[in-house]
């Protein structure tokens, strides 16, 4: 079958960027619900997430349920599965203190709940892969911009926050037209290739996307 034509479980599909990949890939996409833990395809892929280091102020639990024990919970319904591929979407936070540009091969020294939970879930989905023969890639991301994530702030996509607090300073209509252009296809470009690293890339990898390599 062509891979075009193959299923894709979404879990977190309503965000801002698995809202747009669902919206931009040629491959059905089926969202499963917010309590729902058993893929209806055998090709995962996985948004569900936290995306800030703050929760640690309001409520110490929200990481620690929404990246590890969710995921948990949507492993144990895979364990016999063996025909399974789980695509993980993680995030460049996991690296932490590190040198720029990050490898894949770097060493994470993740600070705060949010990176370090969602380096934990990393491993935690490579211990359980090999333990039970279960193909894998894990995406990590760098920062997405595009239309669409009504959660920015200074905690959450802080770059896109400040990107938007320039727009309104700006008076040229002009210039926020060119400004708007290319953040836009960063968000395009960007959900290109995941969309191709699903369709063609290598099980069994740890893969950076948005970074350009020279």
């Amino acid at each position: 079958m062509n891979s075009s034509q193959l299923s894709l479980s979404i879990f977190g599909g309503t965000g801002f960027i698995g809202s747009r990949f669902c919206e931009l890939s040629k491959q059905k996409c089926i969202l499963s619900g917010r309590e729902v833990r058993d893929p209806l395809s055998d090709n995962i892929v996985y948004f569900i997430s936290t995306t800030h280091n703050y929760h640690v102020f309001d409520d110490l639990k929200k990481d620690i349920n929404t990246n590890l024990i969710v995921l948990m919970e949507v492993l144990d319904t895979i364990k016999e599965k063996n025909n399974i591929v789980v695509n993980f979407i993680s995030s460049w936070f996991v690296y932490g203190e590190t040198s720029l540009p990050a490898h894949e091969n770097d060493c994470c020294q993740p600070k705060g709940f949010y990176s370090i939970t969602k380096h934990a879930a990393e491993e935690l989905l490579i211990s359980f892969c090999k333990t039970y023969g279960i193909k894998y890639r894990i995406l990590r991301l760098s920062n997405v911009y595009g239309r669409g994530d009504n959660g920015i702030s200074k905690k959450k996509n802080a770059l896109q926050y400040l990107i938007s607090e320039m727009k309104k300073i700006i008076q040229s209509a002009s210039i926020m037209g060119e400004i708007f252009i290319e953040i836009i296809c960063i968000l395009m470009i960007f959900v290109e290739r995941l969309i191709y690293v699903l369709r063609a890339g290598r099980s069994m990898k740890l893969l950076i996307l948005g970074q350009v390599r020279k």
